[in-house]
């Protein structure tokens, strides 16, 4: 086998792992990643915010927010609703 086919298998198997590794972890309740800096009540004001007509320049100067990480979240909760939905 040569060195190339080898490093690609193993490569492959890592990730396999890896994958394996994750899926267990979630089934035990356990999540990974950075805890999201918008949530619980907050983020709920910031939708009412939105909902009522406010900008999000407003909204970011308001619950003190930086722009980037409402439209990041914001997105997040687009496509989390769009998996729900379908």
């Amino acid at each position: 086998m040569s060195l190339v086919r080898w490093l690609n298998m193993s490569a492959q198997l890592t990730k396999e792992r890896v994958v394996a590794g994750l899926a267990a972890a979630r089934r035990r309740g356990r999540v990974g990643g950075r805890p999201s800096s918008i949530a619980g009540e907050k983020l709920e004001a910031i939708l009412v915010a939105l909902k009522g007509g406010m900008s999000k320049a407003a909204v970011c100067r308001n619950f003190g927010v930086k722009r980037t990480t409402l439209i990041d979240t914001l997105a997040r909760l687009d496509a989390h609703a769009g998996a729900v939905e379908a």
